[in-house]
């Protein structure tokens, strides 16, 4: 049994049991910022049910203060205050103060993760203030990325009480759906949670894992190009990937693959439906030339959802906002899962080169914090044979230490292929918080 704060964890528990009661309060006080995701955790946990919480947010911050008032809201029937502040201390101080005052005796408490330090300081010293003489019991709180502990202290005037309550990650829970258009605001009108094709995919991956294959694939991918449709490899070195191919579509031994067979496995014509027939043919291909991987990554993933606790797990999410001049900004994370209010980012790429890879990594690194703040992990899973330049290049890049203590950055290359599922398995595990990966 070790020691959290006060909280006990056993190594046998799957999570620490946790009497989030004790730090739950009438009058939660939020400062907003530009990620909503630790103001709804701590309105998760640290609010009584159906009491209020308080935004306490700039103009600026208003749009992410109306989304997150909303979740809250619909999800967890709270009532929800907005208090609008300027960016001057006075102003800060002004807009809490009187709000503040009266709730003396009753149980209130600040949460100081979002928002400018300067907003975090003086809505702290409002608070803290306005209750100093009524034998005060406050709580104050901070969400820690690091460790995805809740941080909780009293403000006490005889003591300042720390206490990390352990673990905030697996206590909170958001489907994909949830963060990325609930908080998040970005439309996501599809993406996949089955993985198709699976025994074809399972024969790619076997050959990919030697230079060798990868570059008899990428041969018969070149010959077939444009084609339609398609001949089968008969290449013995490839006959594992036709023989799974005309298994999973019921063609027979000398039959031709028609490109309209994978349309219709992959459902394009739902996906796409702007496209025409010849540019869904043309999507269809690139599953065979790399977007089998992801359908791989799916597949170890779902097989583990259980046992990691994944609550949320899906392939070729395509997150799109439509700004007001009428232009719309897009883009992809080709897996993605929740584990708690965690968030994993997986990229994935079938080849080799360095440069490819490293792009890719950036734009998932960019992305998952965009959607998933400094909690986000990111990984990439590709076929180059040394990966430690593109990780180091994006740990560098992106402020994360390379001494083995913060693991949420990772690349998984073509020596990771044959224990895939394993691997992704150990590197989710140890992106949780310190006392889980202990047990």
């Amino acid at each position: 049994m070790t020691a959290i704060g006060d909280v006990a964890v056993s190594r046998q528990e799957k999570t620490a049991v946790v009497d989030w009661g004790r730090y739950q309060v009438d009058h939660l006080f939020v400062l907003v910022g530009g990620n909503p995701l630790p103001n709804a955790v701590a309105a998760r946990l640290l609010v009584a049910p159906g009491s209020t919480v308080h935004l306490v947010h700039t103009p600026r911050s208003a749009p992410v203060a109306t989304r997150l008032g909303r979740w809250l809201s619909d999800r967890r029937q709270l009532r929800v205050v907005h208090h609008t502040v300027g960016p001057e201390t006075s102003e800060i101080v002004a807009a809490v103060t009187p709000v503040v005052t009266p709730l003396a005796g009753q149980r209130v408490g600040l949460h100081y993760t979002g928002g400018t330090k300067r907003m975090a300081v003086h809505a702290y010293d409002a608070v803290a203030a306005a209750l100093a003489k009524a034998d005060p019991h406050a709580w104050f709180s901070y969400l820690d990325a690091r460790t995805l502990t809740m941080r909780l202290h009293r403000a006490d005037v005889h003591a300042v009480q720390d206490v990390a309550v352990e673990p905030a990650g697996l206590a909170v829970s958001l489907d994909l759906r949830e963060l990325i258009h609930g908080l998040q605001g970005w439309n996501l009108p599809y993406f996949s949670t089955a993985a198709r094709l699976a025994g074809s995919a399972a024969a790619l991956r076997q050959i990919h894992m030697s230079a060798e294959g990868q570059g008899a694939w990428k041969q018969w991918l070149d010959q077939t190009q444009g084609h339609d449709p398609l001949t089968l490899p008969g290449d013995e070195q490839l006959l594992p990937v036709a023989t799974e191919l005309r298994r999973e579509f019921g063609l027979g031994p000398d039959q031709q693959l028609p490109r309209d067979f994978l349309v219709k496995a992959f459902d394009l014509r739902k996906i796409y439906p702007r496209k025409s027939t010849g540019e869904l043919r043309e999507e269809a291909f690139k599953w065979l030339q790399g977007k089998w991987l992801e359908a791989v990554t799916l597949r170890a993933l779902l097989d583990r959802q259980q046992a990691l606790d994944l609550h949320d797990v899906g392939a070729n999410l395509e997150p799109r906002r439509k700004h007001d001049d009428g232009s719309v900004t897009k883009f992809e994370f080709d897996v993605a899962a929740t584990r708690g209010y965690q968030l994993f980012a997986f990229s994935c790429y079938a080849g080799d080169w360095e440069a490819k890879a490293q792009r890719k990594l950036f734009e998932a690194c960019v992305r998952a914090r965009q959607m998933g703040g400094d909690e986000a992990c990111v990984a990439l899973i590709c076929c180059a044979d040394d990966t430690a330049a593109v990780e180091a290049a994006a740990r560098d890049a992106f402020g994360v230490p390379d001494d083995g203590s913060e693991p949420r950055i990772k690349v998984f290359g073509r020596a990771d292929l044959v224990a895939l599922p394993a691997r992704l398995d150990s590197w989710i595990r140890a992106c949780g918080s310190p006392a889980e990966v202990m047990r």
